[in-house]
């Protein structure tokens, strides 16, 4: 006789490898096929999260100003 499954039991299944379980969000984007041709070669989401990582954010008043991941200033 098999034994029967029990289904998903915690733990079980393919663990998070960018963040602990429950701590990981999806975003959408809209792109021109181009760009979405670039970014896959440019590496997807790894080379995404590696950019964001990195990047600092405007911590003076002279950087207020200064546009930040493609946004425009504020007027």
């Amino acid at each position: 006789m098999r034994k029967q499954r029990t289904g998903n039991r915690p733990g079980q299944g393919r663990q998070p490898t960018i963040a602990p379980r429950g701590d990981v969000v999806t975003i959408s984007v809209r792109l021109a096929q181009a760009q979405k041709a670039k970014y896959l070669q440019l590496g997807g989401a790894p080379w995404l999260r590696k950019v964001i990582d990195t990047a600092s954010l405007p911590n003076t008043a002279s950087e207020e100003n200064r546009p930040t991941m493609g946004h425009h200033n504020k007027e």
